[in-house]
């Protein structure tokens, strides 16, 4: 997997003159995707610091920005230049290698922004009057929880289609942070519920890995599982790394397809947030995290004990076991001279046979 790239110094940026005014007539659209309520504080900064983003305007006619040789038209910016954009023009990428993003990632993104600038350019193309994202949605969400009115943006080719889309955010993402397999779970759930693939045998030979190689019908009915669970476990399982993984998740899956969860959702969902929570406390790995589930879906098991009663034969004592829950019956000794041995086992074969009382 190829390492994060951290550039030493920031990348050359055609320098514009902005005109907020038009470009932030979308920023309250835009901000709508509230996660924790977060996006509250952007809007007070705005209201606090009215140099910081200008008011919105009813114009409907696209944003004008200032470049080196004049005027330009949002449509008109150019593949492979760097620009700094108004956050308030910037849309998330609807299918993104990433779904879930944590907020203390956020919180360091964005203080690290405030205090060295951002040195990495986000990149994204031309739609309309808009720029859509490939990358960078976690420095689009810092910059709107900190006020920050612009990013650096890198314009790229537009994509050939929605699997496009979603694989070159999906690359792009591997040179900083891997997403996880939630991410992918979402993601497929997504395109097949929006017939990208026409079912889960497709996904299997289309969808590519991060080697590049088709995950396999394996993986895919992995994915799709996983992708079922419903969402607000998602979130919680996306919070720590060990609920992420393929193995854990899947395992936790097994919750929502168990016989306790179809007769009583209410309860099953109960037992899943307790068990997410054990997991996370705890730090548990992929085998524990199995054992707690089938623990908790089977609940206390009760301990078979068995009536010993001692017994002798031939001078030498024994014991003689009875599990009368399990319909089993253990007979032992121990020092029992191989003589006597065979005679008691011919003796017991006779009674067994009715040929003799014991």
């Amino acid at each position: 997997m190829p390492s994060k790239q951290t550039p030493s110094k920031a990348p050359a940026v055609k320098k514009v003159k902005l005109d907020y005014s038009a470009a932030n007539s979308k920023l309250m659209q835009a901000s709508a995707d509230t996660e924790d309520g977060r996006w509250k504080t952007a809007i007070r900064i705005t209201e606090t610091q009215p140099t910081a983003l200008s008011h919105a305007s009813s114009s409907s006619a696209a944003p004008s920005l200032q470049n080196q040789s004049g005027s330009v038209e949002v449509e008109d910016l150019r593949v492979g230049q760097v620009y700094e954009l108004p956050i308030g023009l910037l849309d998330s990428n609807p299918y993104g290698a990433r779904f879930f993003y944590r907020v203390e990632n956020i919180d360091k993104v964005g203080t690290s922004m405030n205090k060295d600038t951002q040195l990495v350019p986000v990149n994204g193309y031309v739609n309309g009057r808009r720029v859509v994202l490939y990358d960078g949605e976690t420095r689009l969400r810092s910059a709107r929880t900190t006020g920050k009115p612009s990013l650096l943006v890198k314009i790229d080719t537009p994509p050939a289609d929605a699997l496009d889309q979603h694989r070159r955010s999906s690359l792009f993402n591997s040179l900083r942070s891997n997403h996880s397999h939630l991410d992918i779970a979402v993601r497929v759930c997504q395109f097949l519920s929006d017939g990208l693939y026409s079912n889960q045998d497709e996904v299997g030979k289309r969808y590519l890995d991060e080697q590049g190689q088709p995950i396999g019908s394996a993986r895919a009915n992995m994915y799709v599982r996983i992708g079922s669970i419903p969402m607000p476990f998602l979130h919680s399982m996306s919070e720590k790394d060990n609920t992420s993984t393929l193995t854990g998740a899947y395992a936790i899956s097994e919750i929502f397809k168990s016989e306790l969860y179809k007769a009583d959702p209410e309860k099953g969902e109960a037992l899943a947030r307790e068990i997410i929570k054990e997991i996370q406390e705890k730090e548990l790995g992929t085998e524990q995290t199995k054992a707690l589930i089938k623990m908790k879906l089977e609940g206390p098991q009760s301990r078979t004990r068995a009536e010993s009663v001692p017994v002798k034969f031939a001078g030498t004592k024994g014991t003689l076991k009875v599990f009368p829950s399990r319909g089993q019956l253990d007979l032992s000794f121990k020092g029992l001279p191989e003589e006597k041995l065979t005679e008691l086992r011919e003796s017991v074969e006779k009674m067994l046979a009715g040929q003799m009382a014991l």
